[in-house]
C-alpha cells in the first residue's frame, strides 16, 4: 500500500493493546506492518480486519508496510 492514497476512506489501523501483543489476525487485503507493529489497510484502501483481544483501532497515516 503507499503511503498515503486519496481513494482510503478511513484512515484507520489496528495496534496492540494494553498486553503490546498484536491479537488479531488480517482479513481481507489488509496487512500487517513490516515490524508487526500493526494492521492496515490493503490495496482497496479499507481496513476489514475487526480488533480481536484487547487489541485497539486507532487513526493512523502509515508508511509503506
Amino acid at each position: 500500500m503507499s503511503d498515503f492514497s486519496q481513494n482510503q476512506d478511513r484512515w484507520e489501523g489496528i495496534f496492540p493493546g494494553d498486553n503490546g501483543v498484536l491479537d488479531s489476525t488480517p482479513s481481507g487485503d489488509d496487512v500487517v506492518s513490516s515490524d508487526g507493529s500493526c494492521i492496515a489497510p490493503g490495496w482497496n484502501c479499507h481496513l476489514d480486519t475487526n480488533p480481536a483481544g484487547d487489541d485497539v483501532v486507532k487513526f493512523i497515516f502509515c508508511d509503506p508496510v
